[in-house]
């Protein structure tokens, strides 16, 4: 019976799922201790009829630095409401466990009386025939005859009474099964069925007073409370927070949604190596096809006039210090100076 109840009890149920949640609860906030990696992605459709659609995609990984334990002592909060959840429902369970042994032992108990006052109904109309034949013959007076009746008659007001607290024992059984009185009826109990522990555990008062889970919530409770106080004290300082993400961007989605898309980028990509190859041109027609320091017209020009020789050196002059210069020598035919050897 106790198995059935239990199973079926609503408010045991609720009290389990909100200790799983709790539960549940604890795991989402150790999971701020470690790193968090988010997956972030964008589609940017372009502005024009051929235009490609554009996209980024990439991970992002944060950490928040613990620096003054305000993670932890969440964590800590969290897991303090967890036992009070626990204890709570412990509380329930054993609530639903006693009342329901209770309701049993009330309907074997109410039982057992009613069918006592039912074999004193029965020996008081026994007691009423016996007195009445009596009086009829003489032997007792209507006295006698009026107290039977009246024995018998206060013998069957007990009925209805215990009758009402047996249908009230039953109907408290099926609500603490989470069914409707009209839908199901407990079985009829008997005492006999009932049998106490062959061994008691002995332990003194405070031990006892220790075991109560309404006394272990209010501690876990007031532990919650104390963690709290530390969240609330770490928020008092900065908090640091290390980012870092790493974003690729392009136009392949085009390539998913249609051929017209990939056209449009291997268009866009043909433009680009056209482009490269006309600047590798134009870097290579303005290349000098002659040497540095010869003329592009031999002869035309001599660096002389009186020998008339084109320069034999292919690259530029430089600056010779003045002590490594030749004396100059002065023309005795035009009176002037020459650096010429012809």
């Amino acid at each position: 019976m106790l198995r059935q109840v239990i199973a079926a009890n609503y408010s045991l149920a609720a009290a389990r799922a909100t200790l799983a949640q709790a539960r549940e609860s604890i795991a989402q906030a150790r999971s701020a201790l470690f790193p968090q990696i988010d997956l972030t992605a964008t589609v940017r459709g372009g502005t024009g009829a051929a235009a490609p659609n554009l996209f980024a995609v990439g991970p992002m990984v944060s950490y928040s630095i613990d620096a003054f334990g305000g993670t932890r002592r969440h964590v800590e909060q969290v897991q303090a409401m967890a036992e009070v959840q626990r204890y709570e429902l412990v509380a329930a369970y054993l609530a639903l466990t006693g009342s329901s042994v209770v309701e049993a032992v009330a309907i074997a108990t109410v039982r057992l009386q009613i069918a006592t006052v039912e074999d004193l109904i029965k020996n008081d109309r026994k007691n009423l025939d016996l007195v009445q034949r009596e009086f009829d013959a003489g032997r007792v007076a209507k006295s006698d005859v009026l107290t039977a009746a009246a024995q018998l008659a206060s013998d069957r007001t007990q009925l209805p009474a215990l009758r009402q607290q047996l249908n009230v024992a039953r109907h408290a059984l099926a609500v603490l099964s989470s069914r409707a009185p009209g839908q199901w009826t407990p079985p009829d109990f008997e005492l006999s069925e009932f049998t106490l522990p062959l061994e008691v555990p002995l332990s003194v008062p405070s031990e006892l007073l220790r075991q109560r889970p309404d006394i272990l919530a209010a501690e876990a409770l007031l532990h919650a409370d104390m963690a709290a106080i530390g969240v609330a004290t770490a928020e008092l300082y900065p908090s640091l927070t290390l980012s870092a993400s790493f974003t690729r961007s392009g136009g392949a989605l085009a390539d998913v949604f249609g051929p017209a898309a990939s056209d449009v980028l291997s268009a866009g990509a043909a433009s680009t190596s056209r482009s490269f190859a006309a600047a590798a041109w134009s870097r290579s027609a303005t290349k000098p096809s002659t040497p540095i320091g010869r003329s592009s017209q031999h002869g035309s020009r001599p660096c002389c006039r009186r020998s008339g020789k084109s320069p034999t050196r292919s690259r530029p002059s430089r600056r010779i210090p003045r002590r490594w210069r030749p004396r100059a020598t002065r023309s005795r035919s035009r009176g002037r100076r020459s650096l010429c050897s012809g």
